[in-house]
């Protein structure tokens, strides 16, 4: 089955590109990842391409899947007349470097991802691994697509840091809190109701924990949420550990509503009741099966540059793009920012997030500080993590007994 962006709509509209049209003559300019993605998605569409390009130093005169790695001087003096295909997340520092240096056919790979079967793609990685990436370059592209506060496509309310399970490596934390609690309902949905008044459309709102059907004011939270009809949709996240209350089983009756059940194997005991159980009460449910994760939650201070900063931040599966978190009254970027700041191992950041309960707060104010955050490129919060590079496996979902130590920010 070929790959599928799920919010390919994002793009419509836009002029298409026929990569044919420039079979033998294409330079790819990107050797990592994304350019062997690119490399692949061309074979699969019978496109011939020339030699990849590359402004890291250390690929120049190497090759990769047999073509020559070429340097961005070598572009310009051998190829000034070739069309180029950026195949890399830094699309549009490229794109304008590419532009003053005189080319003028500049292709992105929008277009040529799409509807591609990645799985007989000679990796090491694994197909989910192979499309998250994916996902990870069109959110990127979107994000240049749409400007301001329009790139805020995806909301992520977090409600409780309260959980059934306590994995090593949770990418929210959640094995570090010994005093877990949920997250103040009245601050949260104020916050999130000055959200929703304030942008036009959100493709998706995702409700979180820790274990959300742990959260106690979960119905309430979703019978608010559907007074509003400026979303697609509302998704729950479980680890299928829980069997939600009565009056959370009405509000999931919504058809706006659907439940994502990460499968944890064993750990999730509840699994199979769920899904008996939603599929006789009719609710929406997505089963989403994990067979690796890398590590992501330690925490310390990493003593990373600017540029550093902007690199971890462009790599990350939140950073740049079009999802924004809100907890405590609070919008982050990301949830380990949140949840961090929360525990005390990152300093209070003001810069890194909007204050979204301050009664002089209007509509305006809050677009224009969504819109900064954007534009700042990194968040400092970046510092403490350790990215989202996936090189790093680790057990799936591998239990502690007890809340992990961490250093405390005085």
């Amino acid at each position: 089955m070929g790959y599928r962006y799920e919010y390919a709509e994002r793009f419509a509209g836009r002029k298409h590109q026929d990569y044919n049209e420039f079979d033998g003559n294409l330079i790819i300019y990107g050797a990592g990842d994304t350019g062997k993605f690119a490399a692949y998605a061309l074979m699969r569409k019978d496109v011939c391409f020339v030699c990849y390009c590359d402004s890291d130093t250390r690929k120049h005169n190497t090759q990769v899947s047999g073509y020559e790695v070429i340097s961005p001087a070598e572009l310009k003096e051998k190829h000034p007349d070739s069309p180029v295909l950026i195949a890399s997340l830094h699309h549009k520092q490229l794109y304008d470097e590419l532009t003053d240096a005189g080319f003028s056919i500049i292709l992105d790979c929008i277009d040529l991802f799409m509807d591609v079967d990645f799985s007989e793609l000679e990796s090491k990685m694994p197909l989910m691994q192979i499309h998250r990436l994916l996902n990870r370059y069109y959110d990127m592209m979107s994000g240049i697509v749409f400007t301001g506060a329009d790139k805020l496509r995806v909301l992520i309310i977090l409600v409780t840091e309260k959980c059934t399970l306590r994995c090593r490596e949770c990418q929210s934390l959640m094995q570090y809190f010994m005093h877990p609690v949920d997250y103040d309902y009245d601050d949260t949905v104020k916050a999130v109701s000055n959200i929703l008044k304030s942008v036009d459309y959100l493709d998706r709102i995702t409700v979180i924990g820790g274990e959300t059907f742990l959260y106690p004011r979960l119905a309430e939270l979703l019978d608010f949420l559907y007074t509003f009809d400026n979303y697609g949709r509302v998704q729950i996240v479980s680890n299928a550990t829980v069997i939600p209350e009565n009056n959370v089983i009405n509000a999931l009756r919504n058809p706006k509503v659907y439940v994502k059940l990460s499968d944890y194997g064993l750990l999730s005991q509840k699994m199979s009741a769920l899904i008996e159980y939603f599929e006789d009460e009719c609710i929406r449910y997505e089963r989403t099966v994990q067979s690796q994760w890398y590590q992501r939650s330690e925490i310390k201070d990493y003593g990373r540059s600017n540029d550093e900063l902007k690199d971890i931040f462009l790599n990350c599966c939140y950073g740049g793009k079009q999802c924004l978190s809100t907890a405590r009254g609070r919008l982050y970027f990301c949830g380990f920012a949140a949840y961090a700041e929360r525990l005390g191992a990152i300093p209070m950041i003001e810069s890194d997030s909007v204050n979204l309960l301050e009664e002089s707060l209007s509509k305006e104010d809050l677009l224009k500080k969504i819109g900064s955050m954007y534009d700042v490129g990194y968040i400092k919060a970046c510092n403490y993590c350790i990215g989202a590079s996936m090189t790093d496996p680790v057990p799936l979902a591998e239990q502690v007994s007890k809340p992990l130590q961490y250093t405390k920010m005085l």
